[in-house]
């Protein structure tokens, strides 16, 4: 029996590509090779070769591992759709939501779950008074993920680098309320809305 071919993307063009390539070396080196035949792409330079590869039939399913931009926004889903390709992992619009933290936490909020309060700042606002944000705070960017450009400033110089910083990656910036305390991250999986929460 023909082995089931498996792309895995990984890479691509985001401030989190060094992430990408670790977690899809990872991945593709625990798919089981005995029942698969798995190819890596990175779309950064294999993007017209992955497409042709599906189009030619030579790839059944694939398996995105793309962190940031480009890869966990909905745009990688949203060409993969349209390729009528199968891939692992959540849809363009889920993807596109669950990437942007300031629609994600009204999202949220629209269900009566409680969020740490929190300000959004365009580029507009830059020079906005540091008066009126209590310290610490988390400074982050809309729509990068890793941890990065987030920075926790407990002083007012601190605040000014961390807001700066954090334009770098995006054209709006998070400001929320510092909420001390032990971080957690359950992975929520499941087909056709049914969801399972993985083990802490």
């Amino acid at each position: 029996m023909e082995k089931l071919k498996i792309a895995v993307l990984l890479g691509g063009e985001s401030s989190e590509r060094e992430v990408s390539l670790d977690s899809g070396a990872k991945v593709a080196e625990h798919i089981p090779s005995d029942k698969y035949e798995v190819l890596k792409y990175d779309p950064k330079n294999d993007l017209q070769k992955l497409i042709n590869d599906i189009k030619e039939k030579r790839i059944d399913v694939v398996f995105p591992v793309l962190h940031g931009k480009y890869g966990e926004d909905g745009t990688m889903q949203g060409l993969l759709e349209l390729l009528h390709i199968p891939y692992v992992g959540c849809g363009v619009l889920a993807s596109a939501l669950a990437m942007d933290k300031i629609r994600t936490k009204k999202l949220v909020e629209s269900f009566d779950i409680v969020t740490p309060g929190y300000r959004v700042l365009t580029p507009d606002m830059k020079d906005v008074d540091l008066e009126r944000f209590t310290l610490p705070c988390v400074v982050k960017p809309k729509s990068a993920g890793s941890s990065v450009g987030v920075s926790i400033p407990e002083k007012q110089d601190e605040l000014k680098v961390a807001i700066d910083k954090a334009f770098e990656y995006d054209d709006e910036v998070l400001v929320e309320d510092f909420i001390k305390g032990d971080e957690y991250t359950v992975g929520v999986i499941g087909p056709n809305g049914k969801a399972t929460a993985l083990p802490v």
